[in-house]
């Protein structure tokens, strides 16, 4: 089976990557953005219900801090490999053509290889 996109699909598909992508990126800013005006909500809160004030510059580095747990925890998925399990599986177990593909190299590769080793022993 051969999957073919044309017309609209092809358009839809670049689409849908060009804004996963960029909602990414742009999710990067907002939730920054986010972590400094909850802040000011909680401190603001606080400092009504309680009587206990929090500085507001606080709020400012706890974005500081929440952007570099985020690349921290990046940092040890990438070293764990949790996102290459999650993309195996999507190539081996969610695309059967991709994984019959993924198959049919192994199997040139093993033969290939198999060859390159009786020619060494000759």
């Amino acid at each position: 089976m051969i999957l073919e996109h044309k017309g609209m699909a092809k358009k839809f598909a670049k689409f849908n990557l060009r804004y996963g992508r960029g909602n990414g990126h742009l999710s990067f800013i907002i939730n920054a953005f986010k972590m400094v005006v909850y802040y000011g909500g909680f401190a603001y809160l606080m400092e009504e219900w309680f009587g206990f004030e929090i500085p507001k510059e606080v709020g400012i580095v706890g974005a500081v801090v929440y952007i570099f747990a985020c690349y921290f925890i990046g940092l040890l998925d990438e070293k764990i490999g949790f996102w290459k399990q999650e993309a195996s599986y999507s190539i081996q177990e969610l695309n059967p053509p991709l994984k019959k593909m993924v198959d049919q190299v192994e199997n040139i590769f093993s033969k290939i290889n198999s060859k390159g080793n009786e020619q060494e022993k000759s």
